[in-house]
């Protein structure tokens, strides 16, 4: 299963502003993790979060790693991946993350020996 990750700190206006829809939509693969915002902010997060259904965790370290280390080790199973997204992101096709789960589930399907797609920055050990 694909599990769609938004690191945020300070930008909850933005993100919601930006992709409320999306995340709504998405609501069950969405996990939010705020990397220390300051407490106005992490109140307009948690409040937005509780009120539309979406996954709101403190980050327990700091940055895209720790966030990244975080959903690994409580949110994915074996074949689960992660989609790292910016708050201000958003895909123009509207089936994107349909398209990308198929995708994704043919790499386990054919039990592909693969760890990571995307920035070797955001991969943690």
């Amino acid at each position: 299963m694909l599990k769609i990750l938004y690191p945020c700190y300070n930008n909850y206006d933005l993100m919601f502003g930006e992709n409320a829809e999306f995340i709504i939509e998405n609501r069950q693969q969405i996990i939010v993790i705020d990397d220390h915002s300051s407490k106005v902010e992490i109140e307009k997060g948690k409040k937005w979060c509780e009120e539309n259904g979406v996954q709101l965790n403190l980050n327990p370290g700091k940055g895209i790693p720790a966030a990244v280390d975080y959903v690994v080790h409580n949110y994915c199973n074996k074949n689960d991946w992660i989609l790292v997204m910016q708050q201000d992101v958003q895909f123009i096709d509207r089936n994107a993350i349909s398209k990308l789960g198929k995708r994704l589930n043919c790499f386990n399907l054919n039990e592909n020996k693969i760890g990571a797609i995307g920035f070797p920055n955001f991969v943690s050990s």
